[in-house]
């Protein structure tokens, strides 16, 4: 397998990459650190405005709600009482003495409890307003017993402060507004947990903490701690494939290596352009690690397949012929990664919008390192261990992948005859035919048929969306949009494998005739 001379340039980029890879794989792993620093910038956002379209109406009233009214995530604090109930002056005077010290925090604009809230009750025929509990001194019996006379007389208590039973009341704590109150809500939660340990639950009172904004932390943990798992369940189950497939520890390193340089830089860009991570982008390290990690295995199965035909041949001339023929579709199948992603951009949620072009971002990173530290790579080391002989390629995980792909067509008829019916003739079509643009046609084909099906999936759900341009057809979320999508998957592979074999053909029979066109639907060669 030779490079053509239309992919002159494809053979002096991998010469480049071979002859100074020390120098572009230092400066690839100085910019990495330079960039990734910026990743410890990125914080967890899973808030309201996350998920809402930008513009929508219920987010712009909730703005001026908030604008009018202040801060709508209360904090809750709900107090347990020992088996005398809430009404017992030791447990007001606890629940007093943590309310107030909640007051006093700078960023809390106001407490409600059954120690501090203001109440209007009729005693004795006078109108009495106050709150329920003395501010200070110590609480007698006949201070609770005015606490539960007034809670009962005051509906407004019921529900809000108390329940039905006296095992447990509320603490309500308002936080004030602020534009960056998203990115403060932790330290605030946590300067409310300190107040809640010291003054209730080292004493022997229960207290839970709930609200919207303790949800929303807990989603924000939730979603660190399971990013964390995937990653980590991802490089695992990277490298146990990249040592199944290449069986050579310094190809595990480099494959681990790759990833992460790719998603160090990643992390960093979104952390220098002040982007956070929520429960979408999350998954941006394992979508860059299984997206494009496949472009290394590419380069490698082309340098064994360059030794096995010419076993004598020299690192070098492996380098300029196979793996430079296979540099250009692995470009070209990155780059229809990046568009497929890029195209989120232009998505009314943010969440989406981060999550196409750091997707994006990352897959070109990942392909830079692939060719600046896999070229050097293999020449410093070269493929499989031992190489790779055409009966071992014949009977590799690749041919048995293709059975895997007969027992596909075999379950998905319909998909398979549409793109049968398309694929052939166009595959023999650009196998005998000469025309401009061939050459060129040809490595997009290549490139198509490790077209990567989460982005098939991702641009046949735009198009055929309701915003779509075939949102009309009214085919989202049913078998035909799944057998287009199966077409689009399968039609590649049937062209390029129906070219490839119409051309050896020809050639193992001599046949280098042009076509002969008989009536405009009939062509013969000789």
């Amino acid at each position: 397998m030779s490079a053509p001379a239309s992919a002159g340039w494809a053979v002096r980029l991998v010469d480049l990459l071979h002859r100074r890879g020390r120098w572009f794989i230092a400066a690839l792993v100085i910019a990495t650190v330079g960039i990734g620093v910026f990743a410890a910038k990125i914080k967890v956002d899973n808030s309201l405005k996350v998920w809402f379209v930008e513009g929508d109406p219920a987010l712009t009233a909730y703005d001026h709600y908030k604008e009018a009214f202040g801060n709508d995530e209360i904090v809750i604090v709900a107090v347990t009482a020992p088996d005398g109930g809430i009404y017992q002056p030791r447990y007001l005077e606890k629940v007093r003495t943590a309310s107030q010290a909640l007051e006093k925090l700078s960023r809390v604009r106001r407490v409600s409890s059954l120690a501090v809230s203001l109440h209007a009750t009729n005693e004795d025929g006078d109108i009495v307003v106050g709150p329920l509990l003395p501010e200070s001194g110590p609480v007698s019996a006949d201070d609770a017993a005015a606490v539960k006379r007034r809670v009962a007389a005051d509906p407004s208590f019921k529900g809000v402060l108390v329940g039905d039973s006296d095992k447990v009341s509320l603490i309500l704590i308002e936080p004030k507004s602020s534009p960056d109150y998203e990115h403060i809500r932790k330290e605030i939660l946590a300067e409310i947990g300190v107040i809640v340990d010291r003054e209730l639950r080292n004493d022997g009172l229960g207290a839970h903490l709930g609200g919207v904004g303790v949800v929303y932390e807990g989603l924000n943990e939730a979603s660190l701690r399971d990013s964390g798992v995937f990653v980590t369940l991802s490089y695992l189950i990277l490298l146990g494939g990249l040592w199944l497939i290449f069986r050579r520890v310094v190809w595990v390193l480099v494959g681990g290596a790759i990833v992460s340089i790719a998603v160090i830089a990643t992390l960093g860009i979104a952390g220098l352009l002040g982007r956070d991570m929520n429960m979408v982008t999350a998954i941006i390290p394992t979508m860059i690690m299984t997206v494009g990690i496949l472009d290394l295995v590419h380069l490698v199965d082309a340098f064994d397949e360059g030794r096995a035909a010419d076993p004598k041949a020299s690192a070098t001339r492996i380098l300029g012929s196979a793996v430079a023929f296979v540099v250009v579709p692995c470009i070209v199948n990155s780059f229809t990664d990046v568009i497929g992603f890029a195209s989120f951009v232009v998505a009314p949620v943010g969440a989406i919008r981060d999550l196409g072009w750091l997707v994006s971002a990352g897959l070109l990173i990942l392909l830079v390192a692939v060719l600046v530290i896999g070229i050097p790579a293999l020449a410093r080391f070269g493929g499989r261990k031992g190489g790779a002989t055409t009966e071992q390629l014949d009977n590799s995980w690749v041919s048995r992948g293709v059975m895997a792909m007969t027992r596909f067509a075999i379950r998905h008829k319909g998909a398979v005859l549409i793109a049968t019916v398309v694929g052939l003739p166009l595959g023999a079509a650009i196998a005998v035919g000469r025309f401009p643009g061939r050459h060129a046609l040809i490595v997009l084909l290549n490139a198509l048929m490790g077209l990567p099906p989460v982005v098939v999936g991702l641009v046949v759900y735009l198009m055929l969306s309701r915003a779509g341009p075939l949102g009309d057809l009214g085919l989202l979320f049913t078998p035909g949009a799944m057998v287009i999508a199966q077409t689009v998957l399968v039609l590649p592979i049937l062209a390029a494998l129906c070219r490839q074999a119409v051309e050896d053909f020809r050639n193992q029979n001599g046949i280098s005739d042009p076509l002969t066109d008989i009536d405009g639907m009939a062509v013969f060669w000789q």
